[in-house]
């Protein structure tokens, strides 16, 4: 193979998609090979396919603008004008959760409002208190970043969801454990209330808008789209950029790994892949998860971490008739004695979704640890754990149920997971090697989301020379 001192992208996710793209972008003549692991790009939001019963994404798949227009424009070009579903301001991300034994519609944060007046007085003057005052320190744990953004009061609600959600006090986690779901603000006033409330940056932080649906967009500092395919799925994004990166000459080695790194000088000079391809690269972006990157450059001399990843399960369904969620794309579940993360109806997104096959609908749940479960018992915990929330009325109404696992990366937000994530980071930066990129989650502590990670990679992308 002649690779002709390539820029080689480890991992064909998204993000290493969108790496090759702004690069092709930037250099239309730069020699770009992309190597993945298996046997097709687009990670994540590749669709999951149940042959006869159909293809869904895996879980909420929406692509959100990023505010940096060199990704942006390039994205919306992959298809169409028309091809698109452009979700403007709060029509972007239409979520609720489920918390206290119902569905909360009108906002994904928790609504205060039903306390009894002493309560409320009282977590209004705290709250209040912790806005004028910027923290000493920052915090040790998710407990006590609650506790410095609310006060107290505030702060035990969110007891119980955040041990619902991982297992443990909101003393072992860390901090950014709060961050998806957003746990920052809570719904505390009505809306004539609220428009005083606007004027302050730090009560903002703090206090949701009580209905979703009518902020004043104008407000918002950051005017963010969702953009979604007309045709559902996003294997169509997936095929497309797949399609202009291989006309543009970018080579893709599927069913690969990089076996070895070999460098010198802080160059690396060679890569083995596991298929025994050698390539000689001018740069390397690594975008295949920290631990593997490291384990690599350190020849598997590298700590083990002290937990188990816990287990995640997609279950996708069809139903017969619309799930109970009203206008909402998806909520979270907040109570305990659930399994259930999060539930999303596609249709409430892309209408075309919904097909004689039925309206296809996803169901995540959550374990804390990594032991395997049947598929009959996640199954039945999936569709019971609807019908106790009221989202469907009788296991007759589902036309179909399949099933597929993966990592629940959202367990490494323990205190002890986030200290491995950032000495792994350190021990990667203390390599040195001048021609090695990481981009992708956890690259800094607020990549998580897609946008964010893709911020992050925008700024990479500007401070390395190809």
């Amino acid at each position: 193979m002649r690779t002709n001192n390539p820029v080689v992208i480890a991992g064909a996710g998204m993000t290493g998609l969108i790496a090759a793209l702004l690069l092709r972008h930037r250099y239309p003549q730069l020699p770009i090979v992309i190597i993945e692991s298996s046997a097709s790009a687009g990670g994540n939001y590749r669709c999951i396919n149940y042959a006869e019963h159909g293809a869904f994404d895996q879980g909420m798949r929406i692509y959100y603008d990023t505010g940096i227009a060199e990704i942006d424009d390039l994205v919306e070009s992959l298809l169409p004008a028309d091809g698109w579903h452009i979700m403007p301001d709060n029509e972007k991300d239409v979520a609720g959760i489920f918390w206290n034994g119902h569905l909360q519609t009108h906002s994904p944060y928790l609504d205060l409002r039903t306390l009894s007046a002493q309560e409320q007085t009282q977590c209004e003057e705290e709250l209040f208190r912790a806005a004028a005052y910027a923290p000493l320190q920052s915090p040790a744990n998710a407990q006590d970043a609650l506790i410095q953004h609310f006060g107290p009061t505030v702060a035990q609600r969110f007891d119980p969801v955040l041990h619902k959600l991982y297992g443990i006090a909101a003393k072992q986690l860390s901090e950014l454990a709060l961050r998806q779901p957003a746990m920052t603000r809570i719904v505390l006033f009505e809306e004539e209330k609220m428009r005083d409330i606007l004027a302050s940056e730090s009560l903002r932080a703090r206090i949701a808008w009580p209905e979703q649906l009518t902020f004043p967009p104008a407000v918002r500092r950051f005017r963010q789209r969702g953009l979604y395919p007309k045709t559902y799925g996003m294997d169509t994004v997936i095929s497309a950029l797949c399609s202009k990166l291989e006309t543009s000459g970018v080579t893709f080695l599927f069913q690969q790994s990089i076996g070895s790194l070999h460098y010198q000088s802080n160059q690396i000079t060679t890569l083995e892949t596991s298929g025994n391809i050698s390539i000689s690269p001018r740069h390397v972006i690594w975008t295949g998860g920290l631990q593997p990157l490291s384990h690599i450059l350190h020849k598997g001399h590298t700590p083990a971490l002290s937990h188990a990843v816990g287990k995640a399960y997609l279950v996708h369904l069809r139903l017969q008739q619309a799930p109970d969620m009203e206008k909402l794309y998806h909520f979270y579940c907040f109570d305990e004695g659930y399994h259930t993360f999060r539930v999303t109806n596609y249709t409430a997104y892309c209408p075309d979704a919904y097909e004689r096959r039925g309206y296809p609908v996803c169901v995540e749940l959550w374990y804390h640890d990594d032991n395997a479960l049947s598929t009959d018992v996640v199954q039945h915990t999936a569709t019971e754990e609807l019908i106790r929330m009221g989202i469907i009325h009788n296991r007759n109404r589902i036309e179909y149920c399949g099933v597929t696992s993966t990592a629940n990366l959202h367990s490494m937000y323990t205190l002890h997971g986030i200290e491995y994530i950032r000495n792994t980071r350190d021990a990667i930066h203390a390599a040195g090697i001048a021609n090695l990129t990481y981009a992708g989650i956890f690259a800094n502590d607020n990549a998580l989301l897609l946008y964010e990670v893709l911020q992050d990679l925008h700024m990479r992308l500007d401070g390395i020379n190809v």
